[in-house]
């Protein structure tokens, strides 16, 4: 059968939550997570609270409410809940197998901190799937609560740690659009390097957006994004300026400059160049004296 890179049967996936009891809270400091393999009776109406929390129908949809709007909570996608946020179901009814966390806002705020630097996490609500490592992280939690081996309790802490970390990462949310953001933009700013670096030579814009680690049609649209330019617009802007500092020593020839600079022939160079400053770089030369 096949298995992820974590070693876990992604076919049976779900089964490692048929390993817990019919209706178990698994508790640690912090942190609350119940596995239900029995309906369970949810009354109608809206509440709120302090804590967060992360709900998922295991057996069938469910339709709720998020600040008084109907939704619809899909099988085997986790919805989030931001503190005080009202919600409920519509109507009383039995829900069958879920899975649920309640997290305290001071224990996921210091992991967030801890782990990516910012305390305060704000979910977008969106739904998002199980990933295998949740369901691992689950399992394993699961199989420490039944064995109960020494040092249990501080597995269990360190597996919640772990499953909030990976939820936050794979939901939407303020720290995951940051960190997305700082990753675009550390990329783009290693291409700029590039640039700088490699002016003189011929490279592909295939290159460039190796080096930003994106793919290609991103690479783009990020690009012009953080600079105002299409990467090929930036590098002959880029060549030109490079262009203007060395047709200030009179010893160089324009040829000479054209070859150092990038450009094929200085034809190529003559056109990109009064196309950008105006003036063809002879007269640029001129003006300077």
């Amino acid at each position: 059968m096949r298995r992820d890179g974590f070693g876990f049967n992604a076919e049976l996936g779900f089964d490692c939550l048929e390993m817990t009891p019919e209706a178990t809270l698994y508790s640690v400091p912090g942190v609350a997570v119940l596995i239900a393999n029995v309906p369970i009776e949810f009354p109608s109406g809206q509440h709120s609270h302090a804590e967060y929390e992360f709900v998922a129908p295991l057996s069938q949809d469910m339709t709720a409410t998020l600040e008084g709007q109907p939704i619809i909570l899909r099988k085997r996608q986790l919805r989030a809940f931001n503190p005080w946020q009202k919600h409920g179901v519509m109507s009383a009814a039995k829900v069958g197998k879920f899975f649920g966390i309640m997290c305290e806002s001071a224990f996921l705020e210091e992991l967030a901190m801890e782990t990516f630097g910012q305390s305060e996490v704000i979910f977008s609500n969106a739904e998002f799937a199980f990933s295998n490592k949740m369901l691992l992280l689950l399992s394993l939690l699961v199989d420490e609560s039944i064995a109960k081996p020494t040092g249990y309790e501080t597995n269990q802490q360190h597996l919640v740690s772990m499953l909030m970390t990976e939820i936050i990462r794979c939901s939407e949310n303020n720290i995951s659009d940051s960190m997305a953001t700082n990753a675009e933009t550390a990329g783009i700013n290693r291409a700029l390097g590039f640039i700088e670096s490699h002016f003189m030579h011929t490279f592909s814009v295939e290159t460039l957006a190796d080096e930003a680690g994106l793919s290609l049609s991103h690479f783009i649209r990020a690009f012009k994004l953080h600079t105002g330019k299409t990467p090929h617009t930036y590098l002959m802007n880029y060549r030109i300026e490079r262009a203007t500092e060395k047709l200030q020593d009179k010893k160089l020839r324009i040829t000479d400059i054209a070859l150092a600079c990038g450009f094929s022939n200085p034809g190529h160079f003559t056109t990109v160049f009064k196309r950008t400053m105006g003036i063809t770089p002879s007269e640029y030369r001129k003006a300077l004296l």
